[in-house]
């Protein structure tokens, strides 16, 4: 499997976005080419992937998806720490969606860091999740057979316990390991 974590924000060159604007942080060049090919690879050899935060919006653009360079400067609120307090915040599960089905859960409350977010969304991704304000929250890829073969999440499972959307997500990915 591969798992692609949160960091620092993916290159705008990647995805035609702006690359001189002054929200933008961390960004390696190196890491994303790496992560990048690493996709790739991945999803010719039909290898599972989990993307967190900073991973579903590098997956969505390898995907030719683009992305929301700043969401406060596109109208949004903050999804993200902002004068020490962390962003806790509802999202609804699509109907229908393999992390509603695997979940049993419609929604619940998530903790999300980010300042970027998916703005349309790559070839072969399906919407599994938005939050209250509309940003995608969550992205699926199906494999062959029924088979989930990226599980993508804007928010961070690990900070948040064992949550259905945490550790039910967690389950969900390695079920999705030994069904193959």
């Amino acid at each position: 499997a591969l798992v692609l974590t949160g960091g620092g924000d993916v290159d705008p060159s990647m995805y035609g976005g702006n690359g001189n604007h002054q929200t933008l942080c961390e960004i390696s060049v190196e890491r994303d080419t790496f992560e990048r090919d690493l996709v790739k690879i991945s999803l010719d050899r039909a290898i599972p992937i989990l993307g967190i935060c900073r991973g579903m919006q590098l997956v969505n653009v390898v995907l030719g998806g683009t992305l929301i360079t700043d969401l406060e400067e596109a109208g949004r609120r903050p999804h993200r720490t902002v004068n020490g307090v962390k962003c806790r915040h509802e999202v609804r599960l699509e109907a229908g969606s393999a992390l509603a089905r695997h979940l049993g859960v419609d929604g619940g409350w998530v903790m999300s860091s980010h300042h970027q977010a998916v703005d349309r969304i790559g070839a072969g991704l399906t919407l599994a999740a938005l939050s209250d304000d509309g940003v995608v929250e969550a992205l699926e890829l199906a494999g062959t057979g029924g088979v989930v073969h990226a599980i993508l999440v804007q928010w961070h499972p690990e900070r948040m316990g064992g949550t259905p959307l945490s550790g039910g997500l967690r389950k969900f990915f390695f079920n999705s390991l030994t069904t193959k």
